[in-house]
C-alpha cells in the first residue's frame, strides 16, 4: 500500500523536472489516469496534483512542514 498527496488548487502549475532538487515535487499521476479521475472527485478545484517528497510519505503543510 502506498500513501500519495494530492494537491488541489484552480491554476495550473509546471511539473517538476526530473533532476529536481525540491523538497517538494509537483507530479503527474504515477497511479494513472483512473487513480487520479477517482481522487478528483473529492476536490472542489479545476485541477489537481500529485505530490512527492524525498525523504518519504506524508507532506504537512503547516509548522511541521520539514525544512
Amino acid at each position: 500500500m502506498t500513501i500519495l498527496n494530492y494537491l488541489g488548487c484552480n491554476f495550473i502549475l509546471p511539473y517538476s523536472e526530473d533532476d529536481s532538487d525540491n523538497k517538494i515535487l509537483i507530479m503527474e499521476s504515477i497511479s494513472g489516469d483512473e487513480a487520479l479521475a477517482s481522487v478528483k472527485k473529492h476536490f472542489t478545484t479545476k485541477y489537481v496534483y500529485q505530490l512527492f517528497a524525498p525523504w518519504g510519505s506524508g507532506i504537512w503543510f503547516n509548522s511541521a512542514l520539514r525544512t
